[in-house]
């Protein structure tokens, strides 16, 4: 294998990867995608994904990824309180659920998008782990790969590190250290007995999860994702109470179970650098408050590849030039992932009762905006009208945390 060289090494095959490879390849690029397990999807995910998100990336939903049609979800406090949201009864223009939402089979969809870049062209190795980097005029040249028994080095101009959690991209050539995470667990449940199986169900405050939230993702009415995210605390004890006091839940039996560290701490700085681009988890690329990683991995990977391709063909692969794929994502995602991450703030400084208060109180189309939009102003002004010590409450601790967080 002496000689190998690619335009674009793409280190990770999550949405991300296979976003980056199908966009580059179809641009013209030589790819590679390097993947270090044996298979797609092996992450947990609650594989909920809004109609909007298919939409806005171009990809036709089919019957070979497509477990399940979403119309709502309900929200459960820790105290009683529960919100229902319904797709169709949103306005708001910039809502992403319009229609509803998927459950997708995550390996099944991985598959239909890299099937995409492999028919542009680009290239893909399984069970292939990048280990190190040879690096040329303050640039990464080549990437070292560990494949079986054999170590081989591949040349390129470019590399996109989309290597989740534990990037080396990130590690090695931006110098980064951990982020701030949450552990989740998830099981994959057969046997249950669903009554309302197009109805998405989450549950916040500490009784349910301390200073994360639980899920319950219908596949159909005898199958579920259920997991949680807990900081503090052990997942474990808290997943099994759940499911051992919910009706729909209790007589099911776990057929898979799979845990992973989430980032909640926002977008990891820089996004680029010569010679490299960091993409997904890598880049911290979720949503903090609700741990939506999918769609802006897929937007940023998409991009990236974009820029790669371009890149590639003007000859030009600095850190000035690829910060276009910076600039356009943050344009996109970065106000949403700014305002996720002072929502998760605020929620983790309320004790269960207040929380319970504010799903009470909440208007759905203004928590919709905050997410979506993300326009905070009509949430506030809201909560403020019905209950402004509750409000000077969670502001008062929020400016406190984030001035905390910033040493002053």
């Amino acid at each position: 294998m002496a000689g190998l060289h690619y335009d674009v090494v793409i280190i990770g095959a999550g949405p991300a990867g296979v976003s980056a490879a199908k966009r580059a390849a179809e641009l013209g690029a030589d790819v590679l995608i390097l993947e270090k397990e044996a298979e797609l999807g092996v992450k947990p995910c609650g594989e909920g994904v809004l109609k909007g998100v298919l939409r806005e990336l171009g990809i036709r939903p089919r019957r070979e990824f497509i477990r399940n049609e979403l119309k709502g979800a309900y929200i459960f406090g820790p105290k009683g309180a529960v919100l229902r949201v319904l797709a169709d009864e949103i306005k708001y223009e910039k809502f992403r659920g319009r229609g509803g939402g998927y459950i997708v089979d995550k390996r099944a969809f991985l598959e239909h998008v890299l099937s995409g870049a492999l028919e542009a062209g680009a290239n893909a190795w399984f069970s292939s782990k990048a280990i190190a980097f040879k690096m040329e005029g303050g640039r990464p040249k080549a990437v070292v790969v560990k494949r079986g028994s054999d170590v081989v080095e591949v040349s390129c101009s470019l590399v996109i590190g989309c290597d989740g959690y534990w990037s080396i991209t990130a590690k090695k050539l931006f110098g980064l250290g951990p982020q701030e995470v949450i552990p989740c667990l998830q099981y994959v449940l057969d046997g249950c007995s669903i009554s309302e199986p197009d109805m998405a169900r989450a549950y916040v405050g500490r009784r349910w999860a301390p200073l994360g939230y639980l899920w319950v993702f219908p596949r159909g009415p005898s199958s579920a994702n259920v997991g949680l995210g807990v900081r503090g605390c052990a997942a474990k004890p808290y997943l099994e109470k759940f499911i051992r006091n919910d009706e729909e839940l209790k007589n099911a039996r776990v057929r898979e179970a799979k845990a992973a560290l989430v980032p909640i701490g926002g977008l990891r700085e820089p996004l680029v650098v010569d010679g490299a681009m960091l993409c997904g988890d890598a880049a911290g690329q979720v949503v903090p408050i609700t741990g939506e990683g999918i769609h802006p991995a897929m937007t940023a990977g998409f991009i990236a590849g974009e820029v790669a391709a371009k890149a590639i063909q003007e000859g030009d692969v600095s850190a000035s030039r690829l910060r276009e794929y910076e600039e356009r994502f943050k344009e996109r995602w970065g106000p949403v992932i700014e305002v996720g991450l002072l929502a998760r703030k605020a929620f983790e400084v309320l004790p269960d009762d207040k929380i319970d208060r504010v799903l009470r109180l909440l208007d759905v189309e203004k928590g919709v905006m905050v997410i979506d939009g993300p326009d905070i102003g009509p949430f506030v002004l809201d909560l403020l009208s019905k209950d402004p010590d509750l409000c000077a409450e969670i502001f008062g601790s929020l400016v406190q945390e984030v001035v905390a967080s910033a040493g002053c």
